[in-house]
């Protein structure tokens, strides 16, 4: 399985402590997915603090347009709408937003790469 993970997303909206709290799950992928491309969204003040535990590693802004669909009450991901085609970059999505698959960015999102399915698999991790 480790070698079908290609590309990883990890969501962790939120503060410092809750950024470095998930630091140690971060690193474990990393440890489990060592050539796989690392993207966390999370506020990049923070997320620079991790980047030398976990390179390489690409960071990209939670507060971004790009996300702000999933910040809001009863969001619709349109299926052609650019959050959805960045999403579908990904081989493996690992949220600390919690919310499940109600939560937008979870929505419809089960599934796997590589077994017939272009979406990517999503996980939810609550903490």
């Amino acid at each position: 399985m480790a070698d079908a993970i290609r590309t990883i997303l990890v969501f962790r909206a939120g503060g410092l402590g809750d950024l470095l709290v998930a630091g140690p799950a971060m690193a474990a992928l990393r440890r489990t997915f060592p050539n796989a491309e690392l993207t966390i969204a999370a506020r990049t003040t923070y997320a620079e603090l991790l980047v030398e535990t976990l390179q390489p590693v690409r960071l990209v802004e939670i507060g971004s347009s790009l996300f702000s669909s999933l910040f809001l009450a009863d969001a619709d991901l349109p299926s052609d709408g650019a959050l959805v085609k960045f999403l579908r970059g990904f081989d493996l999505v690992v949220s600390w937003m919690g919310g499940g698959e109600e939560h937008p960015a979870g929505r419809g999102r089960q599934g796997g790469r590589g077994r017939g399915s272009s979406k990517p698999r999503f996980a939810h991790a609550y903490g």
